[in-house]
């Protein structure tokens, strides 16, 4: 007859940093397009100490297996809840444009989830100094001139100038305002000397 095992559990787990986001998957919904959409993808807010403002994260093929996410968007809690709902919005769109679908190249009916790199990688400085030198400066130019031609901001809204439509909503028509507070007070125990100003964020 074996012994019954007994033994005191080794210690005592600290929380994880991160929680899923009802509100990070809200507003990606509003932007998703014909790829991402068919994407399984996990909305993460991280409370850890960071200098990113979001991140987008092919998840590996055991993960995938575990949980049938093809990808993990984090945004940094204590710096997103600063950012104004057209920040918030294009930060989530930004994350969801690193979606990539990748054909296999013998049978283009099969592929796999991959990432992209941003379209420009360049500094402001030598923007400054030489313009438009190379095409992917050109190419964020000529983004902007047709964003310029088609929008204009209002009252902190995005409107199209043809139609008059909204380019986003205000969160609070998106969120329960008993989910806010809760999300406000996570966020103040974490850090409650959290200030944007003494971070240099990064997109990635």
């Amino acid at each position: 007859m074996s012994k019954e095992i007994k033994s005191l559990p080794p210690g005592i787990l600290k929380p994880l940093p991160y929680e899923t986001s009802k509100e990070v998957e809200k507003i990606a919904e509003k932007v998703l397009n014909g790829l991402t959409i068919h994407a399984n993808i996990m909305y993460v807010k991280s409370f850890k100490s960071s200098r990113w403002l979001g991140k987008c994260q092919l998840v590996s093929p055991v993960f995938k297996l575990l949980t049938g996410y093809d990808y993990i968007i984090y945004v940094n809690a204590n710096m997103f809840a600063n950012l104004s709902p057209k920040q918030k919005e294009a930060l989530i769109f930004h994350e969801l444009e690193h979606i990539a679908w990748k054909p296999n190249k013998k049978d283009p009916e099969y592929g796999k989830w991959s990432t992209r790199p941003h379209d420009c990688e360049e500094f402001g400085s030598v923007i400054q100094k030489y313009g438009r030198w190379l095409e992917d400066v050109q190419y964020i130019s000529k983004s902007l001139d047709k964003f310029d031609s088609r929008f204009e901001e209002q009252n902190e809204q995005l409107v199209n100038k043809e139609t008059g439509e909204i380019l986003y909503e205000e969160l609070e028509e998106i969120m329960d305002n008993q989910v806010q507070l809760d999300e406000r007070d996570m966020i103040n125990e974490v850090n409650p000397n959290s200030n944007p100003e003494n971070f240099q964020l990064k997109i990635v």
